[in-house]
């Protein structure tokens, strides 16, 4: 029996994580999803592994790595266009192919450097009538020469070599390498506003990251690490003058933009005297936070003209209560949104990185013409024992793309 499972698995926030969905005709369905701290990665991936395909009763044999486009990733967006002439007198999928190595060629010139995704944005055909545009491969289509549009996604040697390290330990084919700002806009902004253009601002734990999407793909993207969820609560416990736990629960039980009446919501008590901190404190502290943050986003926006596109805004401070209204204030004459999960039952944060690799493959599949192969055999007897080897880079992995941030 043939099913279509997708496994995703992610690096961030010091933590690794894997996530298994299993796609049918209606839905999504979670198989299995965990997490672990990233110095246990190996063994943690090589465990979840044996779990999942005990419950598919199959081998799984296909990942797509999710990375956070941390400092040490080194990771770039760059539009390029690449003209081709065609072998015959239509567009083959070799042809496609054929453009998709020239631009590989082309970015992998610098040594350091390795090319994970060549994402199509447009193509357009050149022939004795004229030129013509498509939005998909234009398979069979009659013409000379054939022009693809593209983003092109790069990232550290050195992190593509650990990747492709870990999976010949796991053995598994990579299917792709994909970073957190491209996958998260399909887990967050509908097809349409992919496509007709949209920004998202997505606050995580460890940082804010801003990701331009157009024409169904992500065009550019910064990543903000003073900013993350951490450090707004480790602001909050200095002010509070209370331990990261307590402000984290203060935050949660709280937190909130719409004005109520001023309540005392923690005493903090030192040398025999007591200081009193109302909830109107809290809403001071998170706006300042949200100030200083659009602030930066405003000024980004500016700089590559982008007010004209919509703003969607997803992550830890969605669910405060008044939180989109209060953005509005900030970004006055922007359209803009605090994301909410509407449909989908199975989303959750956990599941966010494999719905959007799902939803980005699939995109990426209706562009080229072609299917990723993500077939998962259920035949129980065909199980493999994964292979194991050692590589000097794993360490380096762990100390730079693990340790992103820390409380202190």
């Amino acid at each position: 029996m043939e099913r279509n499972i997708i496994t995703t698995v992610s690096f961030g926030n010091n933590k690794v994580s894997i996530s298994s969905i299993e796609k049918l005709s209606t839905n999504n369905v979670e198989i299995f999803t965990s997490s672990d701290d990233i110095k246990n990665t190996d063994i943690f991936l090589k465990s979840s592994l044996s779990k999942i395909e005990t419950l598919v009763g199959g081998k799984v044999s296909n990942v797509t790595f999710v990375i956070e486009p941390s400092k040490n990733v080194n990771a770039k967006i760059e539009l390029d266009t690449q003209p081709i002439k065609l072998v015959g007198e239509t567009v083959a999928k070799t042809d496609i192919s054929n453009v998709i190595g020239l631009l590989k060629v082309k970015y992998e010139g610098q040594n350091d450097k390795r090319v994970t995704m060549v994402q199509p944005l447009k193509f357009q055909i050149t022939s004795a009538s004229g030129t013509k545009s498509y939005w998909q491969a234009p398979i069979s289509k009659p013409g000379d020469k054939l022009t693809m549009t593209a983003s092109i996604t790069t990232i550290s040697k050195k992190v593509y070599d650990y990747i492709y390290s870990l999976s010949k330990k796991l053995d598994v084919k990579i299917g792709q390498i994909l970073l957190t700002s491209q996958v998260l806009p399909y887990s967050y902004i509908s097809r349409n506003a992919l496509e007709n253009g949209s920004v998202l601002i997505n606050i995580d734990e460890s940082h804010v990251n801003i990701s331009v999407n157009k024409a169904g793909g992500t065009l550019d993207t910064i990543s903000l690490y003073k900013f993350g969820y951490r450090w707004l609560i480790k602001q909050l416990a200095k002010e509070f003058a209370c331990p990261k736990d307590e402000a984290l629960s203060l935050l949660e039980a709280h937190g909130s933009f719409v004005s109520e009446k001023e309540r005392v919501i923690f005493w903090n008590k030192f040398n025999n005297m007591s200081k009193k901190h109302t909830n109107t404190d809290l809403q001071r502290i998170l706006g300042r936070y949200v100030v200083n943050l659009m602030s930066i986003a405003k000024k980004y926006l500016s700089q590559q003209n982008l007010f004209d596109l919509p703003i969607i805004v997803s992550g830890k401070l969605n669910s405060l209560s008044g939180f989109e209204k209060y953005l509005s204030k900030i970004l006055t004459n922007v359209s803009i949104t605090a994301y909410k999960p509407l449909e989908f039952v199975e989303f959750n944060d956990k599941n966010a990185d494999c719905l959007g690799a799902i939803n980005f493959m699939d995109k990426m599949d209706l562009m080229l013409g072609s299917k990723c192969d993500t077939i998962v055999h259920t035949n129980p007897n065909t199980l493999n024992v994964p292979k194991t080897d050692t590589k000097n880079i794993v360490s380096w992995f762990k100390k730079k793309i693990g340790e992103i941030y820390d409380w202190n």
